[in-house]
């Protein structure tokens, strides 16, 4: 009787999860535009088979096991100490204007990872992180491959990341991806702070003479980030 009852529609626990879950589904389809397909991305790694989606409610659970104080403290994102925490996180990131928060999940083991992305005209700005059990299997690789085949089809022609120096696994993933660490650091760049720095497409970002520093102010002026990075991811 108890399980019959636990999935009545009735039940108003049911039917919120439910309308979560539909709310999800909408905005997949609505942030991800004709997009979808070149999310996912088939490894030549047995049976790796990677998608970013949006994040929803129902992904607070896995996020805050997933999210070891090590990774928060690598990317100066808030430790998620409670499945209420991070509910309340994800919410609160899904409202803010022209950011993305992406849920990198594998069919076998659901959530892994996570990239959350800034977009500002022909310039995105990202931090990524994976869960301390699935590194070293290549998870970060092919994460910020199909960010770069989303950022290609979105019309992004340049992408960004901030790693912090001792972040030392997330430097090496985007130096086996063609990234380059810029010279020079914005002025209100926090200290040990790197920015990475790759043109998605050689031929549209060719046509364009792109001041870097300017773009990543601009993408943190824009989104109320402009004094601490970390607010970015916050």
């Amino acid at each position: 009787m108890g399980r019959a009852a636990a999935l009545n529609p009735e039940v108003s626990r049911y039917r919120r999860q439910v309308d979560d879950l539909c709310a999800w589904r909408i905005s997949c389809r609505t942030m991800l535009p004709e997009a979808r397909e070149t999310f996912r991305h088939d490894a030549p790694l047995g049976d790796l088979s990677l998608v970013l989606v949006p994040m929803g409610r129902h992904h607070a659970l896995p996020l805050r096991r997933r999210q070891h104080p090590t990774i928060a403290q690598l990317t100066r994102l808030p430790h998620l100490r409670s499945t209420a925490t991070a509910r309340h996180w994800i919410e609160r990131e899904g409202k803010r204007a022209g950011k993305l928060t992406l849920a990198l999940s594998h069919p076998d083991y659901g959530l892994v990872g996570a990239v959350g992305l800034l977009r500002r005209k022909h310039a995105g700005l990202f931090y990524f992180w994976v869960a301390m059990d699935f590194q070293n299997r290549g998870f970060g690789t092919q994460a910020i491959r199909l960010l770069r085949a989303f950022a290609l089809a979105d019309g992004t022609e340049h992408l960004y990341s901030p790693v912090y120096q001792d972040n030392h696994r997330s430097r090496r993933v985007l130096d086996k991806l063609g990234f380059q660490m810029l010279p020079d650091t914005i002025e209100t760049a926090e200290p040990g702070l790197h920015y990475f720095h790759l043109a998605v497409s050689a031929d549209r970002a060719n046509a364009r003479a792109v001041n870097k520093l300017e773009d990543i102010q601009q993408l943190l002026s824009k989104h109320g980030a402009a004094q601490r990075l970390s607010s970015f991811a916050s």
